[in-house]
């Protein structure tokens, strides 16, 4: 197998692995028991302190059969609409310590007039962030305040799920992805991280079993071309490699399995070559991760071993 060639491959943008880039908010109304559907957007009264430019205090407690309490609402609803698309903006443009702070502030003004439906996408939101800053105990913590909220909530049950993988907990990744996989047998994300842990694992019958040939993503092929080299499938396993480094060329996830079955093919020379670019590559792998291509490293000949 050919070492892989020099050149930059495309980086992840700021959205987690399990979720593609798409609007917080949707266009939507709701109902909230005071005579039918709010139109939005609308204007706020600027009585309302929630209403002004960085006020971001829940609602307060009042009567909901009153008129007062039906602009209260509109208007906390608004501003949380507001925050959402900010947050957005915030996450487009990089700046991730904003978005978690202005889509957390939307998340307890929802709360505020219970629209959960309209709480869904921020819990998404908010998870990636995490996950896109490497604090994947946070996004471990947000996810399961969604799942209370929102039981079954798949997009969240993926962002536990991946943030369990990245910190290293791989059995308890595998079962929140048997969850999720069951929950909707079809969905392809689950499968597609369930099947990439086994084969890195070396259960390659039930890897396959996951992991969809036809899928175009670069972990997936490298993952395939994994869990073939472990079943003897040499040049299948060379072919889906190959894709999976024309796909990515500097991957370093890419790389670490291709260093994996170098290893298994006493390869050393590949083996090496492809971990150094496994522990230089963009996007840098979880801290879980690169400690076992610096382990594998270690174990080659020749390797200088820190004391």
């Amino acid at each position: 197998m050919a070492a892989a060639p020099e050149s930059r491959g495309p980086v992840r943008p700021p959205y987690a692995p399990w979720h593609p880039a798409a609007p917080l908010v949707p266009p939507r109304n709701i109902t909230a028991g005071r005579g039918g559907p709010i139109s939005w957007p609308r204007t706020c009264d600027a009585s309302h302190p929630w209403s002004r430019p960085g006020e971001t205090d829940p609602v307060r407690e009042t009567d909901p059969a009153t008129p007062e309490a039906s602009t209260e609402a509109e208007c906390t609803w608004d501003r949380a609409s507001a925050l959402a698309q900010q947050g957005h903006h915030a996450r487009m443009a990089g700046d991730l310590e904003e978005a978690a702070r202005l889509l957390r502030t939307a998340l307890s003004l929802y709360g505020a007039v219970d629209d959960l439906a309209a709480a869904k996408p921020l819990y998404a939101a908010l998870i990636e962030v995490r996950f896109a800053q490497g604090d994947y105990g946070t996004a471990v913590d947000v996810a399961r305040e969604a799942l209370t909220v929102l039981p079954g909530n798949q997009q969240a049950l993926l962002g536990l799920a991946y943030s369990r993988w990245y910190q290293g907990h791989v059995a308890d990744a595998i079962t929140v992805l048997s969850e999720a996989v069951a929950d909707q047998p079809g969905g392809p994300t689950a499968r597609r991280a369930r099947g990439q842990i086994l084969a890195d694992l070396g259960r390659a019958m039930a890897a396959l079993g996951d992991l969809d040939p036809e899928d175009d993503d670069p972990d997936t092929r490298s993952a395939l071309a994994l869990a073939l080299d472990a079943l003897g499938r040499v040049e299948e396993a060379d072919r889906e490699m190959e894709s999976a480094l024309d796909l990515a060329p500097d991957r370093p996830r890419t790389h670490l399995r291709l260093a994996r079955v170098a290893l298994r093919r006493g390869d050393s020379s590949l083996a090496r070559e492809s971990l150094q670019r496994t522990l230089a590559g963009q996007p840098e792998l979880p801290p879980a991760h690169a400690a076992e291509a610096e382990r594998l490293l270690e174990t080659l000949p020749g390797t200088d071993v820190a004391p």
